[in-house]
């Protein structure tokens, strides 16, 4: 609806500047030769806007059109004598269509390249969202892959705690466990519970992540309280930790989330020295950002597993 009321305003322009310049010529005394050479080369704006908004057919048209008003007034007022009154007027009628035709083929031109390009630009627009749509799609596939990956290691997570809960269930079922052997054997049991629903925790969190809740936090008290966790682990593969940490300014983060990321490649790290090494923490401000650097001098991620090692 746009479009169509834009085409009719550019007629209804082109038209009156056609009426309006005729009228001028048909009401100006033949005898007032200037104003008649500023109104002929007035024709020329109306042919000019026909050619670039309609392309060739319009700038045809409108200097046919053009020709047609104006001859009456050669008939009136040059007595039809086209080529003996006055060559410059007659050379100029015939300018008029030839002004029409070239600058309306040009236009024409312009046009058709101008909506290839519109047609080139929205099949690439529709081909990136479809593109777009695809990479979801993969990466959807790549969740649910690692999710039955996981769901794999789960069935063998949850396997080993819930046979220890029903032997501690077993044993605390029994009539003539001591006291103290009873509180013991309770221990194992909460124990193992909180280590089953650690696994599905974990489970859930993976395939549906909670949003971060960011609060002031000071990157170093993390590291440092990550590295407290594991230093049984640090100490039984013989790794030596070599912490630089930077005295850093609270940063807005979610220090539980940041914890877990710095405890699964901590882990990672330890796990691929079994055999000992040096596990390297540092920190440091760069350009405005906190920056935590952990490296190892274990064996590296093999080359086939790069690809999966943020699943």
């Amino acid at each position: 609806m746009c479009a169509e009321r834009k085409t009719v305003y550019r007629l209804l322009v082109i038209i009156v500047l056609i009426i309006i310049i005729s009228l001028c010529h048909y009401s100006t005394s033949v005898f007032l030769r200037p104003l008649h050479d500023i109104y002929r080369r007035l024709y020329y704006i109306p042919i000019i806007l026909s050619a670039f908004w309609f392309g060739l057919r319009g700038g045809v048209i409108s200097a046919v059109v053009i020709t047609a008003i104006y001859i009456p007034h050669v008939l009136l007022q040059w007595s039809g004598e086209f080529f003996s009154g006055d060559l410059e007027k007659t050379l100029e009628i015939i300018l008029f269509n030839i002004v029409g035709l070239v600058t309306g083929y040009l236009s024409e031109l312009q046009l058709r390249t101008a909506k290839r390009l519109k047609s080139s630009y929205s099949e690439l627009k529709e081909k990136t969202r479809q593109m777009f749509v695809q990479d979801q799609q993969i990466r959807h596939m790549d969740r649910l892959s690692a999710l039955g990956e996981l769901s794999a290691g789960i069935a063998h997570e949850v396997r080993n705690p819930l046979a220890s809960i029903m032997m501690t269930a077993d044993i605390l079922s029994a009539d003539d466990v001591p006291p103290g052997e009873r509180k013991k054997f309770w221990q194992i049991l909460q124990n193992e519970i909180k280590r089953l629903d650690h696994v599905i925790r974990g489970f859930l969190d993976f395939a549906k992540p909670k949003s971060p809740q960011k609060i002031p936090s000071n990157i170093g008290d993390i590291i440092e309280s990550v590295t407290g966790l594991l230093h049984h682990q640090i100490r039984q593969n013989k790794i030596e930790l070599e912490s630089d940490l930077a005295d850093l300014p609270s940063i807005n983060i979610d220090p539980e989330q940041i914890k877990q990321v710095l405890l699964n490649i901590m882990l990672n790290a330890i796990q691929a020295m079994p055999d000992g090494g040096v596990l390297q923490v540092r920190t440091f401000e760069d350009d405005d950002f906190a920056v935590f650097e952990i490296s190892d001098t274990g064996a590296g991620v093999p080359a086939a597993l790069q690809n999966n090692i943020f699943d």
